[in-house]
Order: structure tokens, then C-alpha cells, then sequence
């Protein structure tokens, strides 16, 4: 299972800075949420730690190695990514869809083999679309075909995980059954990293958070400790506050500050 740090880390896109100084660890066996408002440079993160983006200074190492020292292949066998707004233009049934994500395992025209076809039948299943595998991926609802590409991220069955927004275009049941989906993965050894907007999902089911704001990590740790009224106000321009609800941590916005 790969563990991932960052040292130094800066992103510029355009001669504009992106992310400045990102220091971090990210380890096997962890839920970590990646929060933060819009803009703040999560998604560049992600894309950063692929291997997406070029870090205009500083390092990422993938199991201690520099990651610029991995090949792309290396890199998606290592950490599967569920980018945010994918759209499904080609008419593929929802299986081969999910079989895409065994690409990073296979050589130049070698088909799939029997270890291929039980990975995309544990991802079918555990996306709970087993039950659409011969629809075509285009004709699925929004819901329908997040859970297509979340299956379809589950197939490399790599050892860590990015997904960026995974609960877009959800109803509250399905997102539920992704985040405790995620949960289980972590919980059995898998590095999960989460973009989230829902806060209180993100309090609910992650261990740790890291906080994104204007390009800098301005708090990580439990939700508890990151999720603070003065971050709130300062961060997302809210007050709210974090509470329990039978035991349940659940985020209460009152207005703007």
C-alpha cells in the first residue's frame, strides 16, 4: 500500500501560484478528506500527486520514490483517481466501461484475463451496478453513471485512492453507500483521499482532514480540530459550528459572516 508526502510542493498554472508549500503525509489505512471553497486548490492537489501537473518546485514521493521517477502506468497501478465532472460520450456498455480501469495492468493488445474479469466483477458489485453491466454507459442517469466511473476506479484495485467529489449528482441514499463504501476500503488497509464539499460527510466518515485555503494548507487533523467556528468564518465566510446529532458529527451553518 502506498504511502505519499509532499515537501516544498508549488503549483503555478499560467505564472499563476496554484498551491504554495504544501508539506504532507499521506498513509496506508487512512480516510483523509481534502476540504476547502472552491478555488482553493484541491483538485490541483490531486492532480499534482498524479503526476498530472509539474510542481514548479518541490518533491512528491510515492513509496519513497520521486515521482517524477514513475512512468504514468506506475503511478495509476499505484493510486486509481475518480477526476470530478467526467462526462460518458462513447456508447459503451457499462462493463467495458468498468474494465477500463485494468488498462494500467495490461500490455499493448493482451486481453483481459481471468484475474482482470474478477476485479471488474468485485467492482461491479461493490458500486452496487452489477445489476446495469450490459446498459449503455451514455443512457445511465447522472447518479448512474458516477457509480459507473467510481466502479470503474475501484477495478485497478490499486493500493491508494483519489476521488475528487465522489458524491456529485448522488442522492443522499447512494452517498451514504459511497462514503461507507470508502470507509470499508480505508478500514481494510487502502489510502483513501476524498475531495469533499459536504462538510458533514466529510466530519462523519474521514479520520483526517487537510484544509485548503487560497493555495495553502492552513489545518489538518481530526474534523473535530480542523472544523473550527473561526475557520468557518475565515475559510469558507460562514458561521456554522460542529455538533453531534445521536452521536453523529453534523455541520450547522447559520448565515454569512
Amino acid at each position: 500500500m502506498p504511502r505519499i508526502e509532499l515537501s516544498g510542493v508549488h503549483v503555478s498554472q499560467d505564472r499563476t501560484p496554484i498551491l504554495r508549500n504544501i508539506d504532507l503525509a499521506l498513509y496506508p489505512g487512512e480516510f483523509v478528506g481534502i476540504v476547502g471553497p472552491n478555488g482553493a486548490g484541491k483538485s490541483t492537489l490531486a492532480r499534482a500527486i498524479l503526476g498530472l501537473l509539474t510542481p514548479a518546485s518541490g518533491r512528491i514521493l510515492i513509496d519513497g520514490r520521486d515521482s517524477r521517477q514513475l512512468s504514468r502506468a506506475d503511478v495509476a497501478r499505484k493510486i486509481a483517481y475518480l477526476a470530478q465532472g467526467q462526462s460518458l460520450h462513447w456508447p459503451l456498455s457499462v462493463e467495458r466501461l468498468v474494465a477500463l480501469g485494468r488498462l494500467p495492468h495490461l500490455a499493448p493488445f493482451s486481453k483481459l484475463s481471468e484475474r482482470d474479469r474478477a476485479a471488474i466483477e468485485a467492482a461491479l458489485t461493490a458500486a452496487n451496478i452489477a445489476h446495469l453491466r450490459s446498459r449503455d454507459a451514455t443512457t445511465l442517469s447522472g447518479g448512474e453513471q458516477a457509480r459507473a466511473l467510481l466502479a470503474c476506479a475501484l477495478a485497478v484495485e490499486a493500493g491508494a485512492m483519489i476521488v475528487d467529489e465522489p458524491l456529485a449528482a448522488l442522492d443522499p441514499a447512494h452517498q451514504l453507500d459511497v462514503m461507507n463504501l470508502l470507509k470499508q476500503r480505508a478500514d481494510g488497509g487502502m489510502l483513501v483521499a476524498a475531495i469533499l464539499h459536504d462538510l458533514g460527510m466529510a466530519a462523519r466518515y474521514c479520520d483526517r482532514l487537510l484544509l485548503l485555503h487560497e493555495g495553502e494548507l492552513v489545518a489538518e487533523g481530526p474534523p473535530h480540530a480542523v472544523l473550527t467556528p473561526e475557520r468557518f468564518r475565515t475559510v469558507y465566510g460562514i458561521r456554522a459550528r460542529l455538533e453531534e446529532l445521536s452521536g453523529t458529527p453534523v455541520v450547522v451553518p447559520t448565515g454569512r459572516a
